[in-house]
């Protein structure tokens, strides 16, 4: 009798196992059949702009009284920054965000001084440059910047924010929103309720200066991560921080030491 209880019962774990292995296979057959799914991300704010194929045009922008003063290594700062920051969120995101960018070849002087565009209060991190130094840019993209002898090319990509490197002080990013909330923090993030592509401003002295050599591109990246949707994580009066990732404490770091937390991942995934 023992011994048929045995055969019963080890009849019934084969048979379980016979079938554990029949829906492994069927289940793997079905992978190889739909294939991988595919993850897209999304901008963290308005889902109908993907970030599969976004194409970033980078600017240095010299104000006309600061033309002596132009950095000679701007192109390389850029350069670093940019491709640091594409290997941070396409790594973070796991592949549903694409980068490209293009930076234009020579420095842009400004028509006007540094005190235009400051504006009287740059505690907020400078809006007032990134508003009317953008403004600029994209009126002269338009008309005289192209006939200076340099090739630019504006195409490609279906999401086309641009990066401004300032030689002046600040940083500062629009957020596109459907609507502006009333409780928005009061931080260094423009906001701005229509679909036209964003745009960030930030000081070349981010590169420069001694305070800023092991988090400087932590702040670019920071500030790239507003453009495709995120938020600060911490307060513009109190400077207390929610969070330990990048929006947050994180961007005190090293980039290659900080992260994206995941409610970050899911605004951009979601």
């Amino acid at each position: 009798m023992l011994k048929k209880n045995k055969n019963i019962i080890f009849g019934m774990i084969a048979a379980s196992i016979l079938l554990a292995v029949f829906l492994i296979v069927k289940h793997q057959r079905a992978l190889e059949t739909v294939g991988p799914v595919k993850v897209t991300a999304h901008h963290g704010q308005i889902k109908s702009i993907s970030l599969e194929d976004t194409r970033v045009d980078a600017f240095y922008f010299v104000p006309k009284d600061f033309e002596n003063s132009i950095d000679s290594a701007w192109k390389q700062h850029l350069e670093n920054a940019l491709s640091q920051t594409k290997l941070f969120y396409e790594k973070q995101v796991g592949g549903g965000i694409n980068i490209t960018y293009n930076i234009f070849p020579t420095p842009i002087l400004g028509k006007e001084d540094s005190t235009f565009y400051n504006g009287n209060d740059t505690s907020q991190g400078n809006p007032s440059a990134l508003i009317l130094v953008y403004a600029e840019i994209q009126a002269r993209i338009a008309s005289d910047i192209n006939v200076d002898g340099n090739s630019f090319s504006r195409t490609g990509g279906t999401f086309h924010p641009s990066v401004i490197l300032y030689e002046g002080v600040g940083a500062s990013a629009m957020l596109l929103l459907d609507t502006v909330p009333k409780d928005l923090p009061k931080s260094h993030v423009v906001a701005i309720d229509d679909s036209s592509a964003p745009a960030f401003l930030i000081s070349d002295y981010f590169f420069t200066g001694d305070s800023y050599k092991d988090y400087g591109t932590t702040f670019f990246a920071h500030e790239f991560g507003h453009i495709i949707g995120l938020v600060d994580a911490y307060t513009g009066d109190t400077g207390f921080s929610t969070s330990e990732d990048i929006m947050g404490m994180g961007r005190f770091k090293p980039l290659n030491a900080t992260y994206l937390d995941d409610s970050s991942k899911k605004l951009l995934l979601k």
